[in-house]
């Protein structure tokens, strides 16, 4: 005799929401494409997804360049509502690249070798496994779900998916991506990955559908807009695509107030290169730091504005110029405005190749340029912090419109005093 279906709690009308608020975000379509299911049911199940990745290049005599981030392991953990043991781990498997792995990541990770050594199953294995205990109806719960899809090579993905990244923003910075643990820490109450501890693929997966049913359970509407950046980007810098190996705690300008560096391999770069984030006791040592580092002749030394306000700089040592730091412990007033129209057959000269220039165009001045094309011009729409910095960066634009060289080092060196003192008045 066959024992009696047990019925399991329904999931509720929340998980639908969520579902919607994933779909409407506005990165949805260029990472998951358009959605398969328009109007989504209550899901049956919840399943939890999260890899870890490893450095891999395609043979031993690859250029370090080559190397890109490979799937190793892959964790699949279900949310069963109502029962004592809530998080039930589906899989849980190490996967074998395909190339030769030139970094573990191990700090990150938790990848070890012997945990390489000892797997067996390729990326399609882990694939077909993942996708065997996936349903109809089911819906799957991911930090950046894309980028693990993407590790997996899962074309078409799940139906329905619940991407926490863009559950959550941040007010006046609606580009800026929180981490999981940023969330865990400000919705949760708990620090997922102290110092010296890496990621763990089962309690991230566990821990993207916490905060799922967190945000579900809260009034108001989705995505959660947070009043300010998580308490770690008010005293932060971050330094991109500095060669691995380089020391950057004794860079120029970095010497007085930091309390922790943390240095974390670049996805795109490869494993000769790496991102850092750097704290200070403060955000005002953080920023006075900031405006100690040195950038390269002709550069702006405030730096240079993006769309969200968060300075940048390209950093310059010995006569290289090296990577760019971000300070996102400070956005700055961007009050001076202008818009200026170039004609369409001149913008290529204004972008440069694959935007080359107008990227230099914006470090020379200190302004942030974004453009908008129409059938017979492109409207360039300029912001900064002083009129001296707008009117710097419309000479190099029209430089730029007569085909004229960027070597303009004049041309900021004479603005310099000009730029001070408008944004100590402003």
């Amino acid at each position: 005799m066959s024992s009696p279906a047990v019925k399991r709690p329904r999931l509720g009308a929340p998980w639908v929401a969520l579902i919607k608020a994933t779909q409407t975000h506005a990165d949805y379509k260029k990472h998951y494409g358009k959605p398969v299911i328009k109007d989504p049911a209550e899901p049956k199940r919840v399943l939890g997804l999260d890899c870890e990745m490893v450095m891999t290049k395609p043979s031993e005599s690859a250029a370090d360049d080559e190397a890109k981030h490979s799937l190793a392991r892959v964790s699949l953990v279900e949310y069963k509502p109502g029962s004592p043991d809530a998080f039930n781990v589906v899989v849980d498997v190490y996967v074998k690249p395909s190339g030769i792995i030139t970094d573990l990541l191990t700090h990150v990770s938790g990848v070890s070798a012997e945990d390489m050594r000892a797997a067996t199953l390729t990326q399609s294995d882990a694939r077909t496994l993942v996708e065997k205990h996936v349903r109809k109806g089911d819906v799957i719960v991911g930090h950046s779900l894309w980028s693990d899809l993407q590790s997996l090579d899962w074309t078409g993905g799940p139906a329905c998916v619940v991407d926490t990244s863009m559950l959550v923003a941040v007010k006046n910075a609606p580009k800026l991506t929180l981490a999981l643990d940023d969330l865990s820490q400000v919705l949760l109450g708990v620090q997922l990955h102290y110092e010296g501890t890496a990621h763990d693929s089962v309690r991230d997966a566990e821990t993207a559908i916490r905060v799922a049913l967190h945000i579900a359970g809260l009034d108001g509407d989705v995505p959660v807009v947070l009043a300010e950046a998580p308490p770690r980007f008010q005293r932060r810098l971050t330094l991109h695509g500095f060669p691995a190996d380089f020391n950057v705690a004794s860079f120029p300008g970095l010497e007085d107030g930091v309390v922790r560096v943390a240095k974390v391999s670049l996805r795109t770069e490869g494993p000769s290169t790496a991102s850092t984030s750097v704290d200070f006791e403060s955000g005002e040592l953080a920023l006075a730091a900031f405006a100690r580092l040195p950038v390269p002749p002709a550069h702006h030394a405030d730096g240079y504005p993006d769309a969200q306000g968060f300075l940048r700089k390209k950093l310059y040592l010995a006569g290289t110029a090296l990577g760019e730091a971000i300070a996102y412990c400070r956005q700055a007033p961007l009050s001076a405005t202008f818009e200026l129209d170039v004609p369409n057959n001149k913008i290529g000269q204004v972008m440069g190749k694959k935007g080359a220039n107008i990227i230099a165009i914006q470090r020379m001045s200190g302004v942030h340029i974004s453009n908008t094309r129409n059938a017979k011009d492109t409207r360039l729409s300029l912001r900064a912090s002083s009129r001296a910095k707008i009117e710097l960066a419309v000479s190099l634009v029209t430089r730029a419109v007569a085909g004229e060289s960027f070597d303009v080092t004049a041309a900021v060196a004479a603005t310099s005093a000009a730029v001070a003192g408008d944004d100590a008045a402003a």
